[in-house]
């Protein structure tokens, strides 16, 4: 089977759906498959089609013909930022492209995943070819133009204007060339059914992944851990983006009116609050800021830290960090919203709060602090529930899917 694997962003660009995307490649490349990729490329990289190869997967890589490449986005003015969107809506030199490429390579599937910056323009392409198409929701880009539902922009999905209907009719109208709509989390592919996209696909969901570890190594990790415990020392972790949707500065607020002075808060990620959030922790010393980490560096943050906490105040999907919490064995702390409490076993697992209840987020810091014999019995319990979540598993999923929508094209 020949599947051509479609993203905005492939490696070395590696985020949460992106990631995801390269993962999914390497692994159906690894099983024998015949694999190549589709994806964007910055103006200056190259506006001429570029094909290379990676781990011996074909990867073609275009600059889709618009005001800016999608990775350059966050400091366009809100008015560039509409053309942009009013060209993402059906972008005809993707189409173009990705039309040339499908008839060259003849994949028997292919599997969409975010295509902001590509437009719906890549289904169109490969349902004139008649190629059958999966595509995985990473996001809400198909309800909002900004993708998450929150804020002004994001918020017109419960209240529609008349322009942005235009917008949510024109996507909804081309989600009905996917033949097969699969999601990492039951909340998000509701809310698109509700909005009746993906009136003619199969619906599945198939969740995110992390890779295991050994249970000799998680032994050894919970050695560590254990020592800190017993100093009354306990480890609160938050990773992600320092922005208002991520529900940071929440966190920040309810940890400076914890008093314990043995508990510390690790703090990995960039955004546009770095600086106040620096300036608002008063230079607490039980806090630590390290910007983004990756690699070796993110593993041993995972591995010194207690709990992963989650503040989120917006509908996340299915978030990697949960996954990768899992991995290691950290007791979660996090919102009740979006897809989140599908992954938390309260009780088990973790603990779910009411979004923005700051109250509530306290109460469960400090009756874990209080009760620091949970934290091992979490721990394991989270180590345990990695082994549900794996690439494998997931990969597995995946090419059961291929096969029936192949049976059924």
């Amino acid at each position: 089977m020949k599947v051509c694997v479609i993203s905005w962003l492939f490696h070395p660009y590696i985020g949460g759906s992106e990631l995801v995307a390269t993962e999914l490649a390497y692994e159906l490349k690894r099983r024998d498959f015949e694999v190549f990729v589709i994806t964007t490329s910055s103006f200056l990289s190259s506006f001429k089609l570029v094909e290379e190869v990676e781990n011996k997967i074909k990867i073609y890589r275009f600059y889709p013909l618009n005001f800016y490449w999608v990775k350059n986005s966050s400091k366009k003015s809100f008015i560039l930022k509409t053309l942009w969107h009013l060209i993402d809506i059906w972008n005809f030199r993707t189409y173009i492209v990705v039309k040339k490429i499908l008839e060259k390579e003849k994949p028997d599937i292919i599997h969409t995943h975010k295509i902001r910056g590509l437009s719906p323009a890549v289904w169109s392409a490969a349902k004139r070819l008649k190629i059958p198409i999966i595509h995985t929701l990473h996001d809400y880009e198909l309800l909002s133009p900004k993708g998450d539902l929150y804020g002004k922009i994001g918020s017109l999905f419960d209240n529609p204007r008349s322009i942005f209907k235009i917008y949510a009719n024109i996507r909804r109208d081309q989600s009905n060339n996917v033949d097969v709509v699969t999601s990492p989390a039951e909340f998000t592919l509701n809310k698109h059914l509700e909005a009746e996209y993906f009136r003619n696909a199969q619906k599945f969901v198939v969740r995110n992944w992390a890779d295991t570890i050994t249970y000799n190594d998680f032994e050894q990790i919970m050695s560590v851990r254990k020592v800190f415990l017993k100093k009354g020392i306990v480890n609160l972790l938050y990773i992600g983006r320092l922005e208002k949707i991520k529900g940071v500065h929440l966190l920040m607020d309810v940890f400076s009116k914890v008093p314990n002075k043995k508990i510390n808060l690790h703090i990995a990620g960039e955004g546009s609050l770095l600086n106040n959030l620096k300036n608002c922790c008063n230079k607490d010393r039980r806090i630590c800021f390290y910007g983004s980490i990756y690699n070796k560096e993110k593993e041993e943050i995972f591995k010194k830290c207690h709990i992963l906490i989650l503040p989120s105040i917006y509908y996340e999907i299915s978030p990697v960090v949960i996954y990768e919490a899992y991995k290691y064995g950290l007791l979660i702390i996090a919102s009740k919203i979006g897809g989140i409490p599908e992954l938390v076993e309260e009780g088990k697992t973790g603990y779910l709060f009411h979004s923005e209840n700051s109250k509530e987020l306290q109460r469960i810091i400090e009756f874990i602090i209080e009760n620091k014999n949970l934290i091992v019995e979490y721990n394991e319990n989270s180590y345990k529930k990695s082994f549900e979540y794996t690439k494998i598993n997931a990969v597995d999923e995946y090419i059961k899917i291929y096969l029936r929508c192949l049976s059924h094209s």
